[in-house]
């Protein structure tokens, strides 16, 4: 590809990041496109990671020098997780507090610690929030219940045969007896009704 074709492609937004990879050229924070020389590369790949010094160097922004040093894979390798590492991580993140895992997983930042938890198919047990009161005796005594024996929304409507039903508890013209007479037994209760004789 000719330079002239390359500046002429450049100036549209369509054909910017294709001329950007093909010329290996970097577009700086305001869009200007900012050429590499070889010695440019070689002068990032002594200084690397003296990012003060990069800038003065090859008379560029420091933005623009992490991001050529990125491109010249110049980070830092990862570390590799050892087995002592996964061993700690699945016996402690479902419960423990983040300062407690870092002060156990020393060296790894906490993003680090939680993809690796992904990979290893271990995750945080989540507190429950407490259920939100309706001002309706019945479905509040059902949902204090339920809270007591860690039944979430989506585990009544399961207990109860019914879909959504607990779980978007939108004011509704029908109330399922049935449904709601099958969570009470699921919670080890019975539906009784009690009449005051005055």
């Amino acid at each position: 590809m000719s330079e002239a074709m390359g500046q002429a492609k450049c100036k549209t937004p369509k054909y910017m990041h294709l001329f950007c990879e093909d010329c290996g050229v970097t577009i700086a924070e305001r869009h200007t496109v900012q050429r590499w020389s070889t010695s440019d590369d070689i002068a990032l790949i002594k200084l690397y990671p003296d990012f003060k010094a990069m800038p003065a160097a090859v008379s560029k922004e420091l933005l623009v020098c992490i991001e050529r040093c990125y491109k010249l894979r110049l980070h830092h390798p990862r570390k590799q997780w050892s087995d002592r590492e996964n061993q700690v991580l699945r016996k402690v993140f479902k419960h423990y507090s983040k300062e407690e895992i870092l002060c156990l997983l020393p060296g790894r930042a906490w993003h680090s610690i939680a993809m690796q938890a992904s990979k290893l198919g271990v995750h945080r047990v989540r507190k429950r929030r407490g259920f939100s009161k309706t001002g309706i005796k019945l479905f509040d005594d059902i949902f204090a219940r339920a809270q007591d024996l860690n039944f979430s929304l989506r585990d009544l409507d399961e207990e109860g045969g019914v879909r959504g039903y607990f779980t978007d508890l939108a004011p509704s013209p029908f109330v399922r007896i049935d449904a709601i007479e099958k969570v009470i037994e699921a919670l080890g209760g019975e539906l009784q009704i009690r009449w005051d004789d005055a």
